[in-house]
């Protein structure tokens, strides 16, 4: 069994971590937008991290669940409900078959995660689930979920005997607290780019406030605010990019390099988002203001160390919570 879109939403996809190894051939990494929401979600059902996750956007999917089944939501807050009762963010709840999980408004973020104990049946891609949109591979048949998509679940070893048609939801007892990996979240640290000597005055104008326009996406969030100015002509063969990278267009706007993001490109790179806060840049939506804070690479380094130091006892905690409800 399985679940079923009787509403897709504006996009909805199978993510991992990403496609890693494969950007001599052209082809990005991919992966969820939101790393740290991905892990979580994964963690709370206690599977495996390499296991797929959906990720849906604002308008996000109804979706009929068509077998009992444990399932978490972490990420954007979209007030999460089940045939009209609200249902915890950032817990593992009981669903059973037949119920309706769909989502209100939005709270807070871009991006929200949908995991189920065992994992979603998909074939992997060159070594993983993620969905290439452009390529039209990976995930789902490679492409964003529509309405009457059926996607299979792999076994799961949970039941739930307490669930009875009175009590047709049940949450566990134990909630992860992400709010430390979203603090200032509006708020990016980056270091500097190889061409930000380049940048007239470029300490300064990159604390400015940048808005975010309406046609960003996966693949790069464009930035509106006062134009970036060389102080003198650059001319660069096209080099290789990552997540994060800030590139510098002729017209003096910055856009940041999202997940979907090409392999290279030929505009100068002025900063890079540092790694720590990738969930933070996955989470940004379109008319929010965003800030830069410029950092050296040891705070980058160590802002990423103790992240996933904080991560690793979290989902470690929560795969101790599974194993010993599954033995109750």
């Amino acid at each position: 069994m399985s679940i079923l879109i009787i509403k897709p939403g504006i996009l909805d996809s199978f993510q991992d971590l990403g496609r890693f190894g494969y950007s001599h051939w052209g082809i990005n990494p991919g992966g969820a937008a939101d790393p740290i929401a991905f892990q979580l979600a994964n963690a709370l059902v206690g599977n495996p991290q390499e296991a797929a996750v959906l990720e849906c956007h604002f308008p996000a999917p109804q979706i009929l669940i068509e077998k009992d089944c444990l399932i978490s939501i972490t990420g954007a807050n979209f007030t999460p409900n089940v045939d009209g009762t609200p249902i915890s963010m950032n817990k593992p709840v009981f669903l059973r078959a037949r119920q309706v999980l769909h989502f209100e408004s939005p709270v807070f973020g871009a991006r929200t995660y949908v995991a189920v104990h065992g994992g979603f049946k998909l074939e992997k891609w060159l070594d993983s689930y993620s969905t290439l949109l452009k390529a039209k591979v990976g995930g789902f048949q490679g492409r964003s979920l529509v309405k009457m998509d059926r996607i299979e679940f792999k076994e799961s070893v949970l039941k739930c005997p307490e669930m009875d048609c009175h009590h047709p939801i049940k949450e566990l007892a134990w909630k992860v607290d992400d709010v430390s990996f979203y603090k200032e979240s509006n708020v990016l640290s980056i270091v500097a780019g190889r061409e930000a000597n380049k940048v007239l005055d470029f300490q300064t104008k990159i604390s400015q406030p940048y808005k975010i326009k309406t046609n960003s996406d996966r693949m790069a969030l464009n930035l509106e605010g006062d134009a970036l100015q060389l102080t003198e002509p650059v001319e660069m063969l096209s080099t290789g990019v990552q997540r994060g990278t800030l590139q510098l267009l002729p017209s003096g706007a910055l856009l940041i390099l999202n997940a979907d993001h090409q392999t290279t490109g030929g505009y100068p790179r002025v900063g890079h988002v540092i790694k720590a806060h990738w969930n933070k840049l996955g989470q940004i939506t379109p008319r929010s203001t965003l800030h830069f804070k410029l950092v050296s690479l040891y705070e980058a380094e160590n802002s990423y160390i103790e992240q996933q130091k904080e991560l690793k006892g979290i989902v470690d905690q929560c795969i101790e919570r599974i194993n010993q409800w599954i033995k109750k």
